[in-house]
């Protein structure tokens, strides 16, 4: 419902963001092997007893332990997996990924409702990264600070409808998400073109005639969408962007349930760069 206006990203920046990451080689942990903390993990994999079910997985995840043994949930985990819809409906908030380190070495497991998924990747300070297989299989993760709010998004609703919530950021390849982890309230800001570029440092106009951008907001309650606030006017400013992280805030205006009620959203984010190709 509220990912029906989220554009198709192109099989290249899967691939680009895969070697982003493996390229990435922080020192906020020097030579320890801990991989405590937090992480965008990005994956390719099929399940262990689904061998020709090929998915994309990407999102934020928390990773806790010690020793050799870590492990966390993916609140909010972002999945494709073509025609295969009962694996892809077993990505939700009880997604976890888990750790073992031998060496450099980590072995790391995603469980989604009933199916698992396996992948090896090599220990490189703040990133992980796993050599891509022929059949185009492979995992890359890169840890951040506790300071960058990955996937946080502190969402502040006045006029007509006077509402507080943190949602979960996501960037689409060249707009924003903001999604409740159980996806019933969202923020959803999509290009005026699919061909549009990935969004960069600087500001854009959203919903008038010839802007960039254009979206709602909207929550859904006892089945039915409401409020549903179309985006009339505004801005989002975005202050950081790279291959994996899309940061900055929205300040935007507009209609409530399509009538002349005045809306205002303002949204402060960080949100992961979308890092899945669909099928």
């Amino acid at each position: 419902m509220l990912e029906n206006g989220i554009t198709e990203v192109k099989k290249t920046a899967f691939l680009l963001g895969m070697m982003a990451l493996a390229a990435c080689n922080g020192d906020s942990t020097g030579s320890s092997r801990s991989l405590a903390g937090q992480w965008i993990y990005r994956m390719r994999a099929s399940p262990v007893d689904e061998p020709f079910v090929r998915c994309q997985v990407a999102g934020a995840v928390r990773l806790a332990g010690s020793g050799a043994s870590f492990s966390g949930r993916m609140p909010l985990p972002e999945v494709n997996c073509g025609d295969a819809y009962t694996v892809t409906a077993g990505f939700d908030s009880t997604t976890t990924v888990s750790a073992r380190v031998e060496g450099d070495s980590v072995l790391l497991t995603v469980r989604a409702g009933a199916n698992e998924f396996r992948q090896t990747a090599r220990l490189l300070g703040d990133s992980l990264a796993g050599r891509p297989t022929t059949d185009g299989q492979g995992v890359a993760a890169r840890r951040y600070p506790d300071d960058v709010p990955l996937d946080r998004a502190i969402v502040h609703v006045t006029g007509a409808v006077t509402r507080d919530v943190q949602l979960t950021g996501r960037g689409v390849w060249n707009g924003v998400q903001l999604l409740s982890v159980a996806k019933d309230e969202g923020v959803i800001l999509v290009p005026a073109s699919f061909d549009s570029p990935p969004l960069a440092v600087g500001s854009y106009a959203v919903g008038t005639a010839g802007a960039p951008l254009f979206g709602t907001y909207q929550r859904f309650l006892n089945g039915m969408v409401d409020p549903y606030v179309r985006f009339t006017g505004g801005t989002v400013t975005i202050t950081r962007a790279d291959a994996q992280l899309v940061s900055g805030t929205i300040d935007v205006t507009g209609v409530l349930n399509e009538g002349s009620e005045q809306v205002r959203v303002q949204a402060e984010f960080t949100g992961h760069r979308a890092g899945y190709l669909t099928n």
